[in-house]
């Protein structure tokens, strides 16, 4: 019984995290964001308690604070959720490409080295799985050279 109670909680505390974090929370009105607030979570509530008021209102919400925009030398890089749109040209990227992507926009141009990448994935635990894994992202992305390699320190977006 303890031992479901601290799986619990680990998983609770997780949830927290994300919440807090990465996850829009949203709630249909007063009530239903209670336990969200009691959690010190801030959620998206409409002004009237409907669902197809809530919809637009978490789109809205996400169009403004959710997409990753970078201007590059090969166009306006735009990433929203697991697509990539890069002068126009869309792509559905790979959870590991789409971590990559962030973690190298995150840097704006700057180097990221190849040490700190594998940190932000679990999949990616020694250079060859790296160097798949940038291969993969170049495959997936409308034009390759988007992500230029920094030879002996890591790779950038071509800003």
């Amino acid at each position: 019984m303890a031992e479901q109670r601290v799986a619990h909680q680990n998983q609770l505390d997780v949830v927290l995290f994300a919440l807090t974090d990465t996850v829009v929370a949203a709630a249909v009105g007063h009530v239903t964001a209670a336990p969200l607030v009691a959690a010190d979570i801030t959620p998206i509530v409409p002004e009237r308690y409907r669902m197809g008021a809530l919809i637009p209102l978490v789109c809205e919400h996400l169009e403004d604070s959710r997409v990753a925009r970078l201007r590059t030398v090969h166009g306006a890089l735009e990433l929203r959720g697991k697509l990539v749109r890069l002068d126009g040209e869309q792509a559905a990227l790979a959870p590991t490409s789409l971590t990559l992507l962030r973690a190298l926009m995150a840097a704006d141009g700057n180097v990221v080295a190849r040490t700190d990448l594998p940190a932000t994935m679990r999949e990616v635990q020694d250079d060859h799985a790296l160097d798949v894994a940038i291969s993969r992202l170049r495959q997936a992305l409308p034009v390759a050279a988007l992500v230029a390699t920094v030879i002996k320190r890591g790779y950038r977006i071509d800003v």
